[in-house]
């Protein structure tokens, strides 16, 4: 008899056959592990987990919010004015023309231009991390003022503290459908967000109070060459000392400028403290930097293509509500809505499907009212903000898997753990029934009780005096 692996136990069989059937334990019972084969391959699942309809909403709602702030606080803030960011309707995802669905139109014709489009606009993933870098840009900018650096310091702040909520909030609902395939409620998502949004600020400002150290050192090494006479010399002298601060500096805003993602996602899927984000990022980063190189390269391309496939739909949805409307709708009221369409949902098909009919020189302007008018561009306007909202959502959903891809790499964790608060981990094991939930010995029952040797303390008789 020999003992082959079944699934997940050892059954005996008679050998590699069995009658006249093949043993199932010759046949693989598990599936590969494609994690560790094909590493890149759970990045892929970024355009499902950011496509979640409470993604979107989460990211619209978070850039909605931090435009709203960055607009109040421009007339107010040192160093102005700076150019006001724009609406999320109005952001530009750089596809240009043709648009998506008129490539798609035309696809068949030039199948090469269309996979270059969609393949090929990698600076749409990284509209996030520009957000990031542009206002910490202009603040080292050697020839800005104190003023403008504290306005440009202030509108980062901004930025920080309103996409430490809200980022946190969906790295945290892609870690939790990522690692255990469970729903995260918007509201539970938003409330982590919140409860640990400082341990990322914390993580983002701790680098940024050694640089100011860093720094300060570097200011003192050149006081020395203020002295008079020996001045020159002795800043030549520690010139070496000079360099190693200078080396320190650029660890420290390198990890700064190519691992702050990770902060968010180490907060959402550990549960930790500032000093825990922090240290992982930049170990992650200086530990694997070649793979989270090539991780990041595949990440680009992919979410052109889905960000690609994103707007295509959109632009779709808008041409076939307008075809359709046509059939029912007058022609002026239809032209009055089709102008309230954003340009980024534009195309020359949606133009096309509300052309004037044969004998109409000119579309009759302003058919219906304002308030008519006002309500139509909302919608267009909201679906154009869920559009824009998912190249955030879809930024920090690929940040969360690539943690745990990193985190797998480096620490040899699985991938499905991940921190759950104070909710009890899964037990795959049967509950407790009967004896053994009563906590009773089945292998005692029927023996005879040893004689116990102490006096009872109420004996039925008298003691001896």
């Amino acid at each position: 008899m020999a003992f082959f692996p079944g699934a997940g136990s050892l059954r005996p069989t008679l050998g590699p056959f069995s009658g006249d059937r093949m043993s199932n334990s010759l046949l693989p019972t598990t599936a590969p592990d494609t994690p560790r084969t094909l590493s890149w391959w759970p990045l892929l699942r970024s355009f499902r987990l950011a496509f979640r309809l409470r993604q979107l909403i989460l990211a619209a709602v978070g850039l909605l919010l931090t435009t709203a702030a960055l607009r109040g606080l421009e007339p107010w803030l040192p160093g102005g004015p700076f150019p006001l960011p724009p609406q999320p309707w109005e952001i530009d995802l750089g596809f240009g023309t043709p648009t998506p669905l008129e490539l798609v139109a035309g696809g068949i014709d030039d199948p090469q231009r269309l996979a270059r489009n969609a393949l090929g606009n990698v600076r749409v993933p990284l509209g996030p991390a520009r957000d990031f870098i542009e206002p910490a840009r202009e603040a080292w900018d050697p020839r800005a003022e104190w003023h403008e650096v504290l306005g440009a310091g202030l509108r980062w702040f901004v930025w920080v503290a309103m996409w430490s909520i809200f980022g946190t909030a969906l790295c945290r609902s892609a870690a939790v459908e990522f690692a255990r395939e469970q729903s995260t409620h918007i509201w539970g998502a938003l409330r982590f967000g919140a409860t640990r949004a400082p341990a990322v600020l914390g993580g983002l400002l701790l680098p940024l109070v050694a640089v100011a150290g860093l720094g300060a050192l570097l200011a003192l090494g050149g006081l020395l060459g203020r002295l008079p006479y020996v001045g020159p010399l002795v800043l030549a002298v520690v010139w070496g000392l000079q360099l190693i601060v200078g080396v320190l500096l650029m660890v420290v805003l390198l990890g700064l400028v190519c691992g702050w993602p990770l902060m968010f996602a180490t907060v959402a899927v550990e549960g930790t403290d500032a000093f825990d984000a922090l240290s992982r990022s930049y170990n992650y980063l200086y530990e694997r930097p070649l793979r989270q190189l090539a991780q990041v390269a595949i990440t680009l391309v992919w979410g052109s293509f889905a960000t690609f496939c994103v707007l295509l739909l959109a632009q779709w949805v808008v041409q076939l509500t307008l075809w359709g409307t046509s059939w029912g709708a007058t022609r002026e009221v239809l032209n009055d809505f089709a102008e309230q369409v954003p340009a980024l949902l534009r195309a020359d098909t949606v133009a096309a499907a509300v052309t004037v009919p044969v004998g109409d020189e000119t579309p009759v302007a302003g058919a219906v009212g304002a308030l008519p008018r006002w309500v139509a561009r909302g919608w267009f306007r909201l679906l154009a903000t869920l559009v824009t909202g998912f190249v955030y959502s879809f930024f920090f959903s690929s940040m969360t898997v690539m943690y745990f891809l990193l985190r797998q790499s480096v620490d040899g964790n699985d991938l499905d753990e991940v921190y759950l608060g104070n909710e009890p981990e899964p037990d795959d094991l049967l509950p407790l029934v009967g004896a053994a939930a009563m906590g009773v010995d089945l292998s005692k029952v029927g023996q005879a009780s040893p004689p116990d040797e102490t006096p009872p303390d109420n004996p039925p008789y008298p003691a001896p005096r």
